[in-house]
């Protein structure tokens, strides 16, 4: 969650910051514009309008209000910190986060809860694969990724009504185009992975990069809600 937070922050997501009696407030644009503040003392005081601030959890919109903040105030150091390139540990991290990524055939009052393990094992899986070097072991391993994660969406139950899952395969998606842009020789390979039909467009986004440049993100294409109760 930090790390989305950091990201959020990093992309200048964090806007019209302002001081209050209390702390501070924010838009924080997400998947839609976040109102968000901030206890001065507390980063878990707080309130934010996406599903999880409405149920009194700390969120990563806030996260990234705290971080704004303190880089206004002078309070932070621009680094950053690279993992090792090991692909047993990536697998493992990888793993763990997929176990998360699961069904929700619960009842609504656990929906949020449900949501935060989605984007924890989303987060886990991309801070895990962030990186890896390019080649083409890594390649088809980022690529099958994208099909596993589709086919959970598809057919696995998931509920990925928030998005979080979708962006996840974005990102994975993002960085098979990048590895194809570093090492020319491995652009044949990952034009193939766009003939697969993932369900979703993935492999339309993928043929966008690798045609046009960047990907535009969009809101991620996201399956029809599995509890119509929400």
């Amino acid at each position: 969650m930090f790390e989305r937070a950091q990201k959020l922050y990093e992309s200048g997501k964090v806007q019209k910051i302002s001081e209050t009696p209390h702390g501070y407030e924010a838009t924080v644009q997400g998947s839609s514009p976040y109102h968000v503040s901030l206890s001065r003392k507390h980063i878990d005081h707080g309130y934010c309008d996406c599903y999880m601030g409405q149920n009194d959890e700390l969120c990563k919109h806030m996260l990234a209000l705290g971080l704004a903040v303190l880089h206004l105030s002078g309070k932070t150091k621009e680094t950053k910190e690279e993992s090792p390139d090991n692909p047993d540990a990536v697998k493992q991290l990888v793993a763990a986060g997929m176990r998360k990524i699961k069904p929700y055939n619960g009842p609504s009052k656990i929906w949020f809860s449900y949501q935060r393990e989605l984007d924890v094992g989303s987060g886990m899986i991309e801070a895990a694969i962030k990186n890896l070097s390019a080649n083409k072991e890594n390649a088809k391993y980022l690529w099958s990724l994208v099909l596993k994660l589709s086919k959970k969406l598809a057919n696995g139950g998931v509920d990925d009504s928030d998005g979080t899952v979708g962006g996840c395969i974005i990102s994975l998606v993002v960085q098979c185009g990048k590895y194809a842009k570093e090492k020319p020789e491995l652009k044949a390979m990952v034009m193939k992975f766009a003939e697969d039909d993932t369900g979703f467009g993935f492999e339309d986004e993928l043929k966008e990069h690798l045609n046009n440049g960047d990907i535009t993100q969009k809101s991620s294409p996201t399956p029809p809600l599995i509890n119509e109760q929400q």
